[in-house]
């Protein structure tokens, strides 16, 4: 087989390669949206995460677990171990929690729901 031959085949795999993703990886419309519209409930399911671990401290505005800072917002919501609703500044720090959250281009994630499920020695509220 030829050079040429050889670079035509390979040029010719690397565009099938290349379509190949867009077609199973990218979801309709190449991904982008116009301002002001709401992504389906699925394409942002990919951007809702969770984790589990220690909420080391908090502030106004954010919590941070495992170095790294999570945005509260007053649509975040927060359970006690009981299961009952309380405001950030009754959250206890440190605690074992379950945060869940959705990821932000370009800025800390977006908290949705933290649900302490351990309180840790030494544990204190904001209001303390």
């Amino acid at each position: 087989m030829s050079k040429f031959n050889k670079r035509f085949t390979l040029s010719i795999m690397v565009v099938f390669v290349f379509f190949l993703t867009s077609v199973f990886f990218l979801p309709p419309g190449g991904g982008a949206q116009e301002a002001g519209t709401i992504a389906p409930s699925g394409e942002m399911d990919r951007f809702i995460k969770s984790v589990s671990g220690t909420i080391e401290l908090k502030t106004d505005t954010a919590v941070v677990m495992m170095e790294r800072s999570y945005t509260v917002t007053e649509e975040t919501i927060i359970q006690d171990r009981r299961g009952e609703e309380i405001t950030l500044s009754r959250l206890p720090t440190p605690c074992e929690a379950e945060v869940k959250y959705q990821l932000k281009m370009d800025q800390d994630p977006l908290c949705l729901k933290i649900v302490v499920k351990k309180l840790k020695r030494k544990t204190r509220s904001i209001n303390e």
